[in-house]
């Protein structure tokens, strides 16, 4: 046997083994690459597919946006006939109270009335304070008085003879479906400007003051116009664009009211009568038209002599006395003179503004304003999340470019503010209390054609009374401190209030009209009454006519818009994974051009 040569001598099995072990592993570089590009292959197709989805998607919107144009040119034409329809009738609402106020300005009637606004305690002495109001609006809240008595609550009660007329009115209201499918309408927003501003301010709206970022309503670039249709504040191919979001200082809602004395050119009012300046605070805005110039405000708290008139009934004379009151240090001085008068204070405080390029041709008194934002595609900003039922947006369809509006509209004499104002609809619901009461949550805002308040007068004239019993006439807003009382009444009641030398009512007219021109009055007023029914009997049918017409189209349109709604969130939502595959195809690509690193394994 010979010898065997170990050093010549592979084994088979492991050169097999080996040769094995690197054709699998370039096997499975392989299959990793082939995987790799089954997956872009798969992206690309899934692509394709997506961008003819979305394609299709948009076709079948403008289709059907097309229908809904149709619908939407024979609802102009028809809410068109409806508003001098109602202007008709509301024309002669504002005769009849021209007629009724002739009637109290030639001094046949009166429409004054002295009103309990307050109590105070002089060094022991109650003191009521009346104030001169027209129609008598008592809007007082459960005033404490100094016996521990109170002013009865008469909150929003006016006079019995003040004539509330509602205005008539062609009431919309207007989901986010109800929108222009051609464009893309960013959100609406109550808005003030004035006539050569570019700054607008945003009511009751709240936006980020970084702009440009993803998610903000409102962006740089975006435009703003007072109406879809056309424009009245900016001219048609010139809207203002959004250059900066941010804040400006603006004068808010009245916190308080004090009356007080002040003389023109000076900063310091006296605090006489009603009110405190604990309310008044430093940096608050005070206002009252005619005396202090606009954007007043309270730069400091004083106390100082000051002499005012005032009735002292237990000694029955007209008296005046000095004493140490409150002031307000205000930062710039008086335009006007004024004893004893009220004055607003309110809050200056930063408000959202929006800044644009180009300035308001005229003012916008807390308008509806609208945010459009022009894009090459009407899918690409659009929120798929939105709600196309809420909020819902109520107002009057009284200008052309309303007509049309909404998904449904009603005629209305409400006698309620115009807004427009938002609802969350999806949140009213009502709820059974333990004691079986039917409590509302979130309730439609009251929303109407706004409405003419006059009054049918009376011959009580209101007056002031010294001490040798002189009248004097009083005037509006004027206030007179009544020392000695301690009941609480009107002082033209039976009850003794009115009959001490302070305040009190007589039957003479100030202007001593003739019979003939009181005679003159009332037939005026009568002929007024009897035009506005004519204008009723001739208008209103008609209106409500076509307006039954229009609410059938919109029925029909409403599910038109609700489907293109949908499809609108379809090609939106679309674009927006077409976006993300192609981040990830980018992303494949480039992991698979990468040369000589073994990217490919993922074992």
């Amino acid at each position: 046997m010979g010898m065997f040569d170990v050093t010549n001598y592979i084994d088979p099995s492991w050169s097999t083994s080996i040769f094995d072990e690197n054709e699998k592993n370039q096997n499975e570089a392989e299959k990793n690459k082939t995987r790799v590009e089954f997956i872009i292959e798969e992206l690309e197709e899934l692509i394709v597919m997506k961008t003819n989805q979305r394609e299709q998607l948009l076709d079948q919107l403008q289709l059907l946006d097309i229908s809904i144009d149709r619908y939407d040119t024979l609802l102009i034409d028809i809410d068109a006939k409806i508003p001098p329809l109602l202007k008709n009738i509301n024309d002669k609402i504002d005769e009849l109270k021209v007629a009724y106020d002739n009637r109290i300005t030639t001094g046949c009637k009166n429409s004054l009335k002295w009103v309990p606004i307050g109590w105070e305690d002089d060094d022991g002495d109650p003191i009521i304070i009346y104030e001169c109001q027209r129609n008598a609006l008592q809007i007082v809240n459960r005033i404490e008085a100094f016996d521990g008595a109170t002013i009865e609550e008469r909150h929003g009660v006016t006079d019995p003879l003040t004539i509330v007329k509602g205005y008539y009115g062609y009431k919309y209201y207007r989901k986010p479906i109800n929108r222009d499918y051609g464009s893309n309408l960013i959100t609406n927003f109550n808005g003030s400007v004035v006539a050569g501003s570019s700054t607008i301010t945003a009511l009751h709206y709240e936006f980020d003051s970084v702009s440009g970022q993803d998610g903000l309503e409102i962006r740089v670039g975006d435009e703003i116009t007072d109406g879809v249709e056309e424009t009245y504040a900016w001219s048609v191919g010139n809207l203002p664009k959004v250059t900066g979001l941010g804040t400006t200082l603006g004068f808010s809602g009245i916190t308080t009211t004090v009356s007080g004395s002040i003389s023109i050119g000076t900063t310091i009012l006296s605090i006489v009568g009603m009110g405190t300046t604990t309310r008044a605070t430093v940096g608050s805005g005070i206002g009252r038209t005619g005396i202090l110039p606009d954007y007043t405000t309270v730069v400091g708290h004083g106390v100082g002599a000051t002499t005012y008139s005032y009735f002292d009934s237990n000694a029955g004379v007209l008296s005046t006395r000095t004493r140490n009151v409150a002031h307000l240090i205000l930062n710039q001085p008086a335009i006007g003179n004024t004893v004893t008068s009220s004055f607003n204070v309110g809050i200056v405080s930063a408000v959202p503004a929006i800044f644009t390029d180009s300035p308001a041709s005229v003012s916008i008194n807390e308008g509806e304003l609208n945010v459009i934002r022009t894009a090459s595609d009407i899918d690409k900003d659009f929120d798929v999340l939105k709600n196309p039922m809420d909020p819902v947006t109520i107002g009057i369809i009284d200008g052309t470019s309303k007509h049309g509006i909404g998904h449904t509209a009603y005629i209305t004499n409400n006698s309620e503010p115009k807004g427009p104002k938002d609802w969350r609809q999806v949140r009213c619901y009502t709820y059974r209390e333990p004691n079986g009461s039917l409590r509302l949550f979130d309730p439609e805002p009251l929303v109407g054609a706004g409405r003419a308040v006059y009054h049918s007068g009376n011959t009580a004239w209101p007056v002031t009374v010294d001490d040798d019993d002189n009248e004097t006439y009083g005037f509006e807003g004027q206030i007179v401190v009544v020392k000695g009382r301690t009941t609480v009444s009107d002082p033209d009641d039976e009850d003794g209030v009115g009959s001490g030398k302070n305040v009190s009512v007589t039957a003479q007219s100030p202007l001593n009209p003739s019979g003939t021109t009181c005679a003159n009055c009332d037939t005026a007023i009568a002929n007024a009454e009897a035009a506005y029914t004519q204008a009723v009997n001739d208008n209103l049918d008609k209106a409500r006519l076509y307006a039954v017409q229009a609410q059938a189209l919109r029925d029909v349109r409403d599910d038109r818009e609700l489907s293109a709604y949908g499809l609108l969130q379809a090609a939106a939502d679309t674009r927006k994974q077409l976006d993300k595959f192609r981040v990830q195809l980018n992303d494949l690509k480039d992991l698979q051009s990468k040369e000589g690193e073994n990217l490919m394994d993922y074992s």
